[in-house]
């Protein structure tokens, strides 16, 4: 290559010019037009730049092809950084913040992140190694798709166990009251108890009295009977109608004995209520998951086909299980706020009509709804005894009996007839009334009628005792009409 021709046409001192050219090999050749000292210190001065330009163009090569690098560098940190946090995020409040809190912590904004993620992992599913998307899923697993915020559910679930154990504290103050009052009725009924044992004895003692009397007259009356048959006659009339006045008068000291008795066991049945837990009648048989946009008084249910519900069926609403509670004065159930009788049945669920609401309250998703007789998972045996005033007509009477076991029969129980097999509840009437003692000359069909009266109120005693004694719940038409939505 040649590099170029230097022509000096007027030399500082007599020199002619030269030539510096380079052949194809690499030599360099310099032609000296002169020979005076200023053509030797030209030639080297052209030499040394052209040794300059060589270096100027390589180390021009050089930075070019750092650059190259340097940019190619840059563009992958670009990248990187990028899928870290993008320029958009790196300046926001909220990043910034993160990067000076990792910067206290002497980490790096991922270091910082990652340890974090790490105690929150910790802490929410005990393992540090869970993602923030497995951590979400197991906090959804707990609370379910719409349990809203981690802290808001435990800020509630404290709160209600701090009610419960209000609630608790409560319940324990009423049980202490109930078994004061329980311990002063049973001072009255013992007391009761000696009153009635006297007033028999004092009774028994007359009637014996009057017995021996009798007795008397008669030996008189058949010492003088033949002379004196007509005064016979006379004391044997006088003695009847005494006896039968007797008798009428023990039929209702009897009577009145049974009324006491039987208000005795009740008095010691409402202590026992007060003391035990929420009767299995009592408890919620389903709850209200829908209500119908179209029609206030259309409600969906979460009990269907397969759960053994019936067309017709009626539930008592209540806004909570709690509000299912026996009045502490009187025993009975309070009514709920509506009833839902059903009209369509569905496998999983049914729709009901919102029957007989009450103080206009509005029947809302999630109240629980309850049936004495049905059960979902179970048929309950009931027997049923005593008299019932089913149609509202003010007098109970032995055909309501058989009102109520066709009910019970209707919503899915079954009816026994004795305490032969498995017994879970009895529905107690009213108890069946004694007439008066017929007279011994009362014609057959009266004292067969009296025999049949004093077996039912013997029966009906003896089912109200074993009840008692073996802890059977018992309820009244009241409490059943009440905890069926009727």
């Amino acid at each position: 290559m040649w590099l170029g021709v230097v022509d000096i046409e007027e030399p500082l001192s007599g020199g002619r010019g030269f030539v510096v050219a380079e052949d194809p090999e690499g030599n360099s050749e310099v032609d000296m037009a002169g020979r005076g000292g200023v053509g030797t210190g030209m030639g080297v001065t052209v030499g040394l730049l052209g040794a300059t330009s060589l270096g100027l163009f390589v180390y021009t090569l050089v930075l070019i092809g750092g650059k190259q690098t340097a940019e190619q560098n840059l563009k992958k940190l670009s990248d990187e950084t990028r899928e870290i946090v993008r320029e958009s995020e790196r300046n926001s409040a909220d990043v910034r913040a993160l990067i000076a809190e990792a910067g206290k912590a002497q980490k790096s904004l991922a270091g910082y992140l990652r340890e974090q993620n790490g105690k929150l992992a910790g802490m929410i599913t005990g393992n540090a190694g869970d993602t923030p998307d497995r951590m979400s899923k197991a906090i959804e697993n707990a609370l379910g798709k719409d349990g809203g915020a981690l802290l808001t559910k435990l800020s509630a679930t404290q709160a209600e166990l701090a009610t419960a154990q209000k609630t608790a504290a409560t319940a324990d103050a009423a049980r202490t009251s109930a078994e004061a009052k329980l311990a002063e009725s049973d001072a009255r009924v013992k007391a009761m108890e000696e009153s009635v044992k006297k007033a028999l004895a004092g009774v028994g003692a007359e009637v014996n009295g009057i017995k021996t009397q009798t007795e008397g007259y008669r030996t008189n009356v058949n010492s003088t009977i033949d002379s004196m048959r007509g005064d016979v006659e006379t004391i044997r009339r006088e003695n009847n109608a005494e006896k039968v006045e007797l008798n009428t008068r023990l039929g209702t000291l009897e009577q009145e004995n049974q009324i006491l008795q039987a208000k005795l066991k009740d008095l010691q049945a409402k202590g026992r209520d007060q003391l035990r837990p929420t009767d299995e009648f009592a408890l919620v048989d389903g709850r209200v998951i829908a209500l119908d946009p179209s029609d206030s008084k259309l409600v969906f249910i979460d009990r269907g086909s397969k759960h053994r519900v019936t067309l017709g069926m009626t539930f008592e609403v209540y806004t909570d299980a709690r509000d299912v509670v026996a009045d502490p004065e009187t025993g009975e159930y309070r009514s709920g706020k509506a009833a839902l009788e059903i009209i369509k049945i569905e496998p999983e669920q049914s729709v009901a009509r919102v029957v007989r609401p009450r103080n206009r309250t509005v029947v809302g998703k999630g109240d629980v709804i309850v049936n004495a007789v049905y059960d979902p998972k179970k048929v309950y045996s009931f027997l049923v005894v005593g008299n019932f005033d089913t149609q509202g007509f003010g007098s109970a009477t032995p055909e309501g009996a058989q009102d109520i076991k066709a009910l019970v029969g209707a919503w899915g129980g079954k009816t026994v007839d004795d305490f032969k097999g498995d017994v879970d509840f009895v529905v107690l009437g009213s108890r069946p009334v004694i007439p008066p003692a017929p007279p011994p000359d009362a014609p057959v069909e009266v004292v067969t009628e009296y025999l049949r009266k004093s077996r039912e109120a013997r029966q009906y005693d003896e089912i109200f005792k074993q009840a008692s004694a073996t802890a059977i719940p018992v309820l009244n038409q009241n409490r059943l009409f009440t905890l069926i939505g009727r």
